[in-house]
């Protein structure tokens, strides 16, 4: 599962360092469970990350220290937050769906795997995928307006 939370501008810093709390207490969380990597990869049409702005949409940001069962979160500034925000305002249905090859996804290994991405629905893309995504888009760009820092993780 993959979890964002969005940070009110009064709690993301403290003494200059970020405050780190318990993603889901003192922000907004949204949950785009295990889509993140198809995610990731339909919208950069990259499997690993580079330096485009979506590429740290997931997991791009500054270390925190809220340590999870599958590594600490990270903490993305109001900066950052505006800059992935303003890239995924230009990612549409139209590019994700033309990325999306039930060939390709098994061959870059992305989550869940092969025998998943080659037994799938085609439907999946478009209830499941397309709703994540827009979750995604809407969650940022809401962070975005509002001046809000971001946590991100998996869990």
């Amino acid at each position: 599962m993959f979890l964002s939370s969005r940070l009110d501008q009064t709690l993301h810093h403290t003494r200059g360092d970020p405050f780190f709390e318990d993603p889901g207490e003192n922000g907004e969380d949204f949950d785009i469970d295990k889509s993140w990597d198809v995610i990731h990869f339909l919208a950069t049409g990259q499997r690993s990350e580079s330096k485009h702005p979506l590429s740290r949409m997931m997991f791009g940001g500054k270390e925190s220290r809220f340590d999870l069962s599958m590594g600490p979160a990270m903490y993305q500034s109001p900066e950052m937050v505006k800059t992935i925000a303003a890239a995924l305002e230009e990612v549409s249905d139209d590019d994700l769906s033309s990325r999306d090859d039930p060939q390709v996804l098994p061959q870059n290994e992305i989550y869940p795997g092969k025998a998943f991405w080659q037994s799938v629905d085609p439907s999946f893309f478009e209830d499941y995928i397309l709703d994540n995504f827009h979750e995604f888009q809407e969650q940022y760009a809401a962070a975005s307006q509002n001046g809000e820092a971001m946590l991100t993780c998996m869990q």
